[in-house]
């Protein structure tokens, strides 16, 4: 929890023998030092070093300092100011003939988690409108814009897995960026990665849609229609998903349940979208661009699954039923009558 000898701490009962630990005044007599990753990269195979450069990034280092004692060579060079210029708060800060300075000018402070996956969010809801158009259009010509969302989406993930990491060894960064609990925070980690992950899929779905245009043209009415309602159950669900993350009330398993049943009977829907489709085309290149939509689908709606079931276990958590005060977590309704 980075607790410094003369730092004040405060203590809060959470009932059922549960302490909240936290740090009400700092002490500054000891700044906390930038933290330094030095990669020798003689003989490094090719990507390795932006690779290292990513997971530098992600665990909270400040400054990686790139050797190598013979000269740094033009690819690897390229190579670095290709990763960088794709990564928020990255840069080239110094370049010597045997070595390459890269900074990380980010406040893990200043951007809050909830505000990061809100934003990943309304980018991936974005991803998924642009395909429903090209698709009720009949045209490709709208799905040029994904490539620079799925990059703007693929930068978000990375900032928002440094912030969850920096949040496990800083008790303070965490409160800060909004996770309330230690005990949230792979909770965080597996949604972030499960959303950049969806954004991947709509990525594929968006190729397929593009290099089968041809073929979508030749689909029946009712078959287009069908597709075009799956992208928006996907947008339904993500939208619901989404809308209870942030949300701790006695309705969430109820809830994240009746996502799941929605969930499994969309895949089944898919399932059977997909066997129809195969009987009534009879254009084998154009059927199989369509279920690489269909399977893209599928595999968004997979993943989706995983944010609802990780919702569902948090709803049980120790902590989670402490800070109700023990209260019941499911609100049972009363039956319907007609």
């Amino acid at each position: 929890m980075n607790i410094q000898t003369g730092d004040s701490l405060r203590f809060k009962d959470l009932g059922e023998g549960r302490l909240e630990l936290s740090v009400s005044a700092p002490s500054t007599a000891h700044p906390e030092e930038q933290k330094v990753l030095h990669i020798q990269a003689a003989r490094s195979p090719p990507n390795l070093v932006s690779r290292l450069l990513v997971g530098a990034y992600i665990t909270g280092q400040d400054r990686i300092l790139i050797v190598d004692a013979n000269g740094l060579s033009t690819q690897l060079r390229k190579e670095i100011d290709r990763t960088v210029i794709q990564i928020l708060g990255m840069s080239v800060v110094q370049e010597e003939r045997n070595s390459v300075e890269v900074q990380v000018f980010v406040d893990p402070t200043k951007h809050r988690l909830p505000s990061l996956l809100d934003r990943v969010f309304r980018m991936l809801r974005l991803e998924i409108d642009i395909c429903r158009q090209a698709l009720q259009q009949k045209s490709s010509s709208v799905l040029g814009q994904i490539e620079t969302i799925e990059n703007e989406i693929d930068k978000f993930s990375l900032l928002m897995i440094r912030q969850i990491l920096l949040s496990s060894d800083n008790f303070l960064i965490a409160k800060e960026v909004g996770i309330p609990s230690h005990h949230f925070q792979l909770g965080y980690r597996i949604s972030s990665k499960m959303l950049e992950v969806i954004g991947d899929a709509m990525y594929g779905i968006a190729g397929a849609l593009g290099s089968g245009m041809a073929s979508v043209k030749k689909l029946p009415l009712g078959t287009i229609t069908e597709l075009d309602n799956m992208f928006a159950t996907l947008d339904s669900l993500l939208t619901r998903t989404m809308h209870l993350f942030a949300n701790e009330s006695q309705e969430v398993p109820l809830e994240a349940n009746a996502i799941l049943d929605k969930l499994d009977s969309t895949i089944t829907d898919l399932f059977a979208l997909s066997t129809d489709l195969s009987r009534k085309t009879h254009d084998p290149k154009g059927v199989a661009q369509i279920h690489q939509v269909l399977s893209s689908l599928v595999a968004a709606l997979e993943v989706l699954r995983i944010i609802v079931e990780g919702m569902i276990n948090r709803s049980v958590e120790p902590e989670v039923i402490s800070r109700s005060g023990g209260k019941p977590i499911l609100t049972y309704l009363e039956p319907h009558r007609s």
